[in-house]
């Protein structure tokens, strides 16, 4: 009524795979990016802008990714704060190493959103960072600070 079974281990066929598998898993490595202020980034002007927007260069960018499909840097929205005082908004963009001062127009994210740029391909990029910024006619005077945070991913 019961018939013989016979059952046969293999374990070359289990380590073959983990082999295989271990061969094939690619190498995973993360984006980098490198930021470095620009002259005249720690002194920004205030006065006399007669409540116009002010662009200033923020930093030189270096980006790198192996991936593909490119990376996206990403510039999370910030003010220039003064303790006690009022907040500047600022507007960030990222254009071409060397491009020179984009125009006002050229910043179109929300001051309040984050900006985000993205390349297609792998490879090192170098970019510029600009800010804009608009003080009040009559901005009160002191010492304004602020952090920019970059962060880079990889393209899906």
């Amino acid at each position: 009524m019961f018939g013989k079974r016979r059952y046969w281990r293999s374990s070359f066929g289990g380590c073959c795979i983990g082999s295989l598998l271990c061969c094939v898993s690619p190498a995973i490595a993360a984006p980098e990016i490198t930021a470095i202020a620009a002259t005249g980034a720690t002194q920004l002007p205030l006065n006399d802008s007669g409540g116009t927007p002010i662009i200033q260069k923020a930093a030189d960018v270096q980006v790198s990714t192996i991936a593909s499909s490119g990376l996206t840097l990403s510039v999370t929205p910030e003010s220039l704060t003064k303790v006690d005082g009022s907040s500047i908004a600022i507007q960030f963009l990222i254009v071409a190493d060397g491009a020179g001062q984009p125009s006002s127009t050229a910043f179109i994210t929300d001051a309040n959103s984050t900006y985000s740029f993205s390349t297609g391909t792998a490879g090192t990029d170098n970019f510029d960072l600009y800010i804009k910024y608009t003080p009040a006619q009559f901005q009160d005077p002191g010492n304004y600070a602020t952090t920019i945070q970059l962060t880079v991913e990889d393209n899906p």
